[in-house]
């Protein structure tokens, strides 16, 4: 009889399954903060020291680091 090896299939499949969710939870990250800092008026903005075009790469920074 012979034996087939699934562990290996099973560990990528997890892997995968897994990077997935965590892709999707940064993503998550990066658009609320993008709304959070869009709800912002100017001047709340410049209060933090950010301009309104630095806004979608502190969501990334905070998302995906970097």
């Amino acid at each position: 009889m012979s034996m087939i090896d699934t562990s290996r299939g099973l560990k990528a499949r997890t892997g995968f399954f897994a990077r997935m969710i965590e892709n999707i939870a940064r993503y998550r990250v990066y658009r609320t903060t993008i709304n959070e800092l869009a709800a912002l008026s100017e001047r709340e903005l410049r209060d933090l020291g950010i301009s309104r075009a630095e806004v979608r790469g502190i969501a990334y920074k905070a998302a995906f680091g970097g």
